[in-house]
């Protein structure tokens, strides 16, 4: 087995070759060749709103419950004066 180095310098290499070496099309060429394109980039247009719409709706929950945890320290501390 080669030094950790060697092999370190080996694996950079290929990486470096792969990128520099045009070996064939892009894949949104290939699902365009296919047919493919429109329908799979709708698809993760949905994806992608749907993860937006549930991040959101979890920040609001989070800010709803801090706000009632705001309200409740603020209403005792109003009782207790």
């Amino acid at each position: 087995m080669p030094p950790k180095s060697n092999r370190l310098e080996s694996d950079e290499g290929r990486e470096r070759e792969m990128r520099e070496k045009n070996i064939g099309s892009t894949f949104d060429s290939w699902l365009c060749a296919e047919g493919l394109f429109e329908k799979v980039s709708a698809s993760t247009a949905k994806r992608i709103a749907a993860r937006r719409a549930e991040d959101l709706r979890r920040i609001n929950d989070a800010a709803d419950e801090l706000n009632s945890e705001v309200a409740d320290v603020l209403k005792y501390q109003t009782l207790g004066e």
